[in-house]
């Protein structure tokens, strides 16, 4: 990982179950800032030039920024040097994009900062955006100004499960919201373990030191829409089959099951674990920004004739999209979707 001892903290962490309660507790104590450091993930080193172009653009607007490339390998080390509890779960994850998302979680909750996709670039600094201290603060991918699901509404962004993304995330570190995400993920992945151990069943219980399986579900356990692939699911790196994630309620046995074992990326650890565990948050402490001011365009969006709003992200492009879009901090490319694939073909 790039430039990251800076900011690891000396020798090895509590187990996480003790860390998340410990750092709980204290939480209301304080209101710490998010800290000017962005965590970025990738399965080597090297990037493809693009991703490199659009990470330098952004590096060269925030040079006091720390700016963290973490590879595949750091992210397994990650988990078993901090989080060794979470290991068996991370390791037994059935594809690699749900690891990815895990660690994203985990670099927040540890150290704070921002995460963002490389596929995310930056029309101008990141300070423009409102990280205010103590909050944890994350964008709707879609054209909708409620986290709330409406089944009957025209609007087919409303109807949807997974109204934010989690491709950019910023927090202070050892946020109690991170933590909420993190033991509702294992709530719902821990099936993938065909031997449970006890600390990766408790994880997703006691994380905050009480049993609050019912409560970070909201009813999961009950049929909960939030917690299906259903509502047009992208077909994209969090996509999978559509299965009914499988929370439990508090205190029940863990599930061992195929049901437990088939949720897809997009409802274990993607944008509808996140979108869910907004919805199920009852604290203030997190603030969910617009489209236009992160992502500026849908998954999938065509009403830029199939093209991204910034075209192809070359720098000219980008320049002439900063001035276009003044609302926007940054832009993304939805690099993984089928219209970014036509989009290079064109």
């Amino acid at each position: 990982m790039e430039q990251a001892g800076s900011i690891w903290s000396n020798g090895r962490t509590q187990t996480s179950r003790v860390l998340l309660r410990r750092v709980m507790s204290q939480w209301h104590e304080q209101v710490r800032p998010i800290p000017q450091v962005v965590h970025q993930t990738w399965r080597e080193c090297g990037l493809a030039p693009v991703h490199a172009a659009w990470r330098g653009r952004c590096i060269r607007m925030m040079l006091n920024f720390t700016w963290l490339l973490w590879t595949d390998a750091n992210n397994r080390q990650l988990v078993e040097e901090h989080f060794s509890d979470l290991l068996p779960l991370f390791d037994a994850f059935d594809v690699g994009i749900k690891r990815v998302d895990a660690a994203r979680y985990l670099y927040l909750y540890l150290f704070g900062g921002i995460y963002m996709d490389l596929d995310v670039t930056c029309l101008r600094p990141l300070t423009k955006l409102p990280l205010t201290a103590g909050k944890a603060i994350f964008a709707f991918q879609y054209n909708v100004t409620s986290l709330h699901t409406n089944k009957s509404s025209t609007n087919p962004d409303e109807r949807r499960h997974d109204q934010v993304a989690n491709a950019f995330m910023a927090a202070p570190p050892a946020h109690p919201f991170i933590a909420h995400v993190i033991s509702l993920m294992v709530q719902r992945s821990r099936g993938l373990l065909q031997r449970p151990t006890p600390e990766a069943h408790n994880a997703g219980r006691t994380i905050f030191g009480t049993d609050n399986g019912s409560k970070s579900n909201g009813g999961a356990g009950k049929g909960n829409s939030s917690s299906r692939g259903d509502g047009g699911v992208v077909n994209s790196d969090h996509s999978g089959g559509a299965a009914a994630a499988s929370g439990g309620s508090s205190g029940s046995a863990v599930d061992t099951g195929s049901k437990n074992a088939r949720i897809s990326a997009i409802d274990a650890t993607g944008p509808s674990l996140l979108s869910h565990a907004l919805r199920t948050w009852p604290k203030g402490d997190v603030q969910v920004l617009p489209l236009a001011r992160v992502y500026g365009s849908r998954p999938y969006d065509r009403s830029h004739g199939g093209r991204a709003r910034c075209g192809k992200g070359a720098e000219e492009e980008l320049q002439a999209c900063a001035v276009a879009h003044p609302e926007s901090v940054t832009t993304t490319f939805w690099t993984h979707s089928k219209t970014w694939q036509r989009h290079l073909a064109s």
